[in-house]
């Protein structure tokens, strides 16, 4: 639509004065919109909430409806671009959808009122988009899309833009929480630490990280990490951070397992855990966070690290830039 309308104006212009062609074709010049239609004007995104009062239209109805009928009907068939993209990634379908929330009823009602709160939260999201393009910019600023899921997910990308799953933030009692797993006890959070993960999606909107291995994968989730807390104040994983600081050797424990299995694509214990209380879930993202902070640290210019933080292509040599395996040497 971008393009057809530039190409529909150049064609006018043709038959406009050319004092008034070279005026008009130099704002277009100036308009602040790559090659791909992204702005890199951090105030042009829009913060879509309409899905969200939707999701509980069908919640609402289920016991009339059913519970896949209504969120079928109510919720996803007319829901936004981003909700569209949020079900293929994420939801599945109305039926998935359903089982997780008829399991996680009580949850779910608790969490209402806050995820009805999530545009509160605009300011907060907007100086953070802002914080990004002061230290990047080339940084590209999408929409951002609140909706409800399955549990499953805080937020990812897609060519919607930005996807944050309202629901992994409405932790507001440990009553709440009654009947969720391990996992979901650790890392649902309150309302207030939204902008966190809307940061950590932010960040992965620019990323090039290439591989599959571990250690790409740990540094495309840990410079998420990093450069998000760096723009809203938040980290997203600081439980891992806590767990990992609670005993002093356990950061070199941790690399000393990392390092050979870091170039395999092998993410077992990683970024999963059998036992929670044991080890953590997403260990992997501390690693990736460690060696960024590493590079961060050792750059003069603090401005250029985080450019280069995030223009990451070629994990191996980063990590070899980072200096983070000569701590523990």
């Amino acid at each position: 639509m971008l393009f057809a309308g530039i190409r529909s104006m150049n064609s006018a212009l043709c038959h406009v004065r050319p004092v008034i062609a070279r005026l008009l074709l130099a704002l277009l010049a100036a308009w602040p919109v790559d090659a791909l239609g992204q702005s890199h004007d951090p105030d042009s995104a829009r913060i879509v909430t309409e899905d969200i009062p939707r999701f509980w239209q069908a919640f609402d109805a289920r016991g009339t409806l059913g519970t896949a009928a209504a969120f079928d009907s109510l919720y996803l068939r007319p829901g936004t671009a981003g909700l569209r993209d949020w079900t293929r990634l994420r939801l599945k379908d109305a039926a998935t959808l359903g089982q997780t929330v008829d399991r996680a009823a009580r949850y779910y009602g608790a969490a209402r009122a806050s995820t009805l709160r999530v545009a509160e939260f605009t300011p907060a999201i907007r100086e953070s988009f802002r914080k990004l393009a002061g230290l990047h910019p080339d940084a590209v600023f999408p929409d951002v899309y609140f909706l409800v899921g399955r549990l499953s997910s805080g937020g990812t990308t897609s060519d919607a833009g930005l996807l944050i799953g309202a629901e992994m933030y409405g932790r507001t009692d440990s009553a709440s929480l009654a009947g969720l797993g391990d996992w979901l006890r650790e890392v649902l959070r309150p309302v207030d630490e939204l902008p966190g993960i809307v940061a950590h999606e932010l960040v992965h909107y620019q990323q090039q990280v290439q591989g599959a291995s571990l250690l790409a994968q740990s540094l495309r989730e840990g410079i998420a990490d990093f450069v998000g807390e760096k723009i809203s104040g938040m980290n997203i994983n600081a439980h891992v951070h806590a767990w990992v600081f609670a005993s002093p050797e356990r950061e070199r424990e941790l690399w000393a397992e990392f390092q050979p299995r870091m170039n395999g694509v092998d993410g077992t214990g990683w970024f999963t855990s059998t036992d929670q209380a044991r080890r953590p879930k997403d260990l992997g993202y501390f690693m990736g966070y460690r060696i960024a902070q590493s590079f961060y640290d050792r750059a003069a210019d603090k401005g250029s690290a985080i450019r280069a933080i995030l223009a990451v292509r070629d994990p191996a040599a980063f990590l070899s830039q980072s200096g983070y395996p000569e701590k523990w040497m």
